[in-house]
C-alpha cells in the first residue's frame, strides 16, 4: 500500500501549463515608480476588502539574469504608512516568500528588480499568476512507496523498499521499509532475555527519569551503559541494585541500553522524548 504524503498546496482546478518566457511578458506585473524596483506584483490593496490575511508567493525559477535579480516587500502598516523590507536575492529553484497576517486592512506588493526571470510555476495566495500554476511538493518517483501522483516538484522525500525507517517500536532493531511499503524491524531478542531475568526498564519512552530494575541481577555487580543513536556513550554506572538515569537533558531519539555482568551482556532499545 503506497504512502501518500500531503502536498504543500493542492489546487486541482489549476492546470500545469508551459513555461512563460519571463516576467516581462506577464500582464499581472505592473510598472512601478522606482527605477530600482520597476516590476510590481500587487498581492492585495487596502481598499479591496482584505482583513490583513497572510500574503505569499511561490515561484519555481529556471533562469535568472547574469547579474541576478532580487525582490522586496512593500506594505502598509496600521497607521497607513509604508514599510519597505530589505531586498532578498532570488535563486534558481523554488522561492517562497510569506508576509504574515495582521489584524487590519493593508496593501502588500512584491517588487522585483528585473523582469528577465524565467519560471515554470508562479502562485500568489493560492492563485496562479503570469501563466503559472501551484507548487505541489512531493515524491515524483513512481517506484517509491510514497509516490505522490499530483506532485510537480521533487522534495527528496521518496522512500524505497529497504530504506531505513523507524517503526516506533523500541523493541525492534534494523527497521526498514518492507515489500508492502510498511516500516518494521526485527524483534530484539534481548527483550526475552531481559524478561527472563525479570529486568525492567521503564518508562519507555522516557522524558525525565529512566528506571533500570535489575530484577534477578540484584546483588550482582552490573554495569549499565546508555548509547545515543550515533553510538556515543552518554551514561555509564556500576550498580548492584535498581538505578535511575536522569535523561531530562538528553536529546530526543532512540538510545541503546546495555546491561552487562561478567557472564552476559544484554541490550535493549529505549526512546527519550
Amino acid at each position: 500500500m503506497r504512502i501518500l504524503l500531503t502536498a504543500l498546496f493542492l489546487f486541482c482546478n489549476l492546470p500545469l501549463i508551459a513555461q512563460i518566457d519571463s516576467f516581462c511578458n506577464c500582464n499581472d506585473i505592473s510598472q512601478g515608480s522606482s527605477s530600482d524596483w520597476p516590476h510590481v506584483l500587487t498581492a492585495c490593496n487596502i481598499d479591496d476588502g482584505n482583513n490583513g490575511e497572510m500574503q505569499e508567493f511561490q515561484i519555481l525559477i529556471t533562469s535568472l539574469p547574469e547579474t541576478g535579480a532580487s525582490f522586496r516587500v512593500a506594505k502598509t502598516v496600521a497607521n497607513g504608512n509604508w514599510y519597505i523590507a530589505p531586498e532578498t536575492p532570488l535563486v534558481l529553484g523554488l522561492n517562497i516568500k510569506t508576509v504574515t497576517a495582521v489584524d487590519f486592512a493593508r496593501t502588500v506588493k512584491f517588487q522585483f528588480s528585473d523582469c528577465n526571470i524565467q519560471y515554470e510555476l508562479f502562485v500568489v495566495n493560492q492563485n496562479a499568476v503570469c501563466g503559472g500554476s501551484p507548487v505541489i511538493l512531493g515524491c515524483t518517483n513512481e517506484s517509491a512507496c510514497n509516490y505522490n501522483a499530483i506532485a510537480n516538484q521533487e522534495d527528496n522525500s521518496c522512500l524505497f523498499i529497504g530504506d531505513p525507517c523507524d517503526d516506533g517500536d523500541p523493541n525492534t532493531l534494523d527497521d526498514e521499509i518492507q515489500e508492502d511499503c510498511e516500516c518494521s524491524g526485527n524483534l530484539n531478542s534481548a527483550v526475552d532475555e531481559l524478561e527472563a531475568l525479570s529486568v525492567l526498564i521503564y518508562p519507555n519512552p522516557a522524558s525525565n527519569n529512566l528506571t533500570v530494575d535489575l530484577g534477578d541481577l540484584n546483588g550482582i555487580n552490573t554495569t549499565v551503559k546508555l548509547y545515543d543513536s550515533s553510538s556515543k556513550l552518554v551514561f555509564e554506572k556500576e550498580s548492584t541494585s535498581t538505578l535511575w538515569i536522569d535523561v531530562f537533558g538528553f536529546a530526543k531519539g532512540m538510545y541503546s541500553l546495555e546491561i552487562s555482568t561478567k557472564e552476559q551482556v544484554l541490550r535493549s532499545q529505549v526512546i527519550i522524548d
